[in-house]
């Protein structure tokens, strides 16, 4: 099931965390302190309306009757029939929303908001996998690396906020950002600029300051590079 795959959460169809935290607080989730987190999800594993079994790649209603109702097809076949508080779980325009959200592509998935990780699951895996220590070890080169860096510490948010998915939605931005490091990279490398290639939101950029204001499109092109007039005509 694609839905169990691009989750890792352990149920679904309780009232989202902002609204219980409201309700029993006062306070957004993003306001609680860490006790009063856990007693929000706490409350909402209470709350549950369907629980998600990746081992079995299985969805099972909170209620469910723990039998199949079985029949056969006038051609013979057998065919099973989930339990009618399963049932209403297909039916439930929440579990349908979820169902119907995309899968995103795996150099995406790092996106995924942190509070919805498992990472106790994520940690007893690397356990047993036995890369526990290996990225542990990561972790902690990476962290120095930022302690010796820290004058650089602009440069080195701007990089954390990217690789976290904080800048999602300023797609200009990060387009610009990968085509200046593509382009020192070639002018490093001593190579050309011909045919080097723009991500679709900085081009779009591009176009639209060319046919509003040339003047101020070669202004930009005088500092970061870009499009010869010829080519976005």
């Amino acid at each position: 099931m694609r839905y169990l795959h691009r989750t890792g959460v352990s149920g679904g169809g309780a009232p989202q965390r902002t609204k219980l935290s409201l309700a029993k607080y006062g306070r957004k989730w993003g306001d609680l302190d860490g006790a009063q987190k856990k007693s929000i999800k706490k409350e909402e594993a209470a709350q549950y309306v369907w629980v998600n079994r990746h081992d079995l790649l299985a969805v099972f209603s909170v209620g469910c009757k723990k039998h199949v109702l079985t029949y056969n097809d006038p051609s013979g076949h057998v065919i099973n029939q989930p339990c009618d508080p399963c049932s209403e779980v297909l039916d439930d325009k929440r579990f349908r929303n979820a169902l119907r959200r995309k899968m995103p592509s795996e150099e995406h998935m790092r996106f995924a908001p942190t509070q919805y990780r498992p990472d106790t699951l994520a940690t007893v895996w690397t356990m047993q996998m036995g890369v526990r220590q290996l990225v542990q070890s990561v972790r902690s080169r990476i962290r120095h690396f930022f302690t010796l860096h820290k004058d650089n510490d602009i440069f080195l948010e701007f990089a954390r906020m990217a690789i976290s998915g904080e800048l999602k939605g300023h797609d200009a931005l990060l387009s610009l950002v990968e085509f200046e490091v593509r382009r020192f990279q070639r002018l490093h490398a001593g190579k050309s600029l011909r045919n080097i290639q723009y991500g679709q939101p900085i081009s779009e950029l591009m176009n639209i300051m060319a046919n509003t204001s040339p003047q101020c499109y070669r202004l930009f092109c005088a500092k970061f590079g870009g499009k010869t007039p010829r080519s976005i005509r």
